[in-house]
């Protein structure tokens, strides 16, 4: 048993490698897409996040990279023999815990230390 990024898992079960997922008590980490304060071309940035946020363009990185979307719609255009490995699959996505992103925002730093401290100790 071990964690793993489920895309890069899902790479080497497709190269060979004989793995599984266990979708309970996943863990989901959250990524996102910003566009900086004042901006020159905010409409070309905002429009980007559009395009990339449209259902079939996730469905195109869920395809290719096991990448979970972010719109449910999105699983309309993905082949099934990708839906199980991706995070946000309707069938077990409410089996998942979060990151508290808020925690790790106020903490890093310091556990960040207190673990480094620990090593060299």
């Amino acid at each position: 048993m071990g964690v793993i990024i489920n895309g890069r898992l899902y790479d080497a079960v497709k190269k060979g490698a004989n793995l599984g997922i266990e979708w309970n008590q996943h863990i989901q980490s959250f990524d996102y897409l910003i566009v900086p304060k004042n901006l020159k071309n905010r409409a070309v940035a905002m429009a980007l996040i559009d395009a990339a946020t449209m259902p079939e363009a996730q469905a195109k990185v869920a395809n290719l990279m096991a990448l979970a979307p972010t719109n449910p719609e999105a699983f309309k255009y993905i082949d099934e023999s990708v839906k199980p490995w991706l995070t946000t699959n309707p069938a077990y996505a409410s089996q998942g815990i979060p990151l508290n992103q808020g925690y790790w925002q106020d903490n890093l730093k310091p556990l960040t230390e207190r673990w480094e401290q620990w090593k060299l100790s």
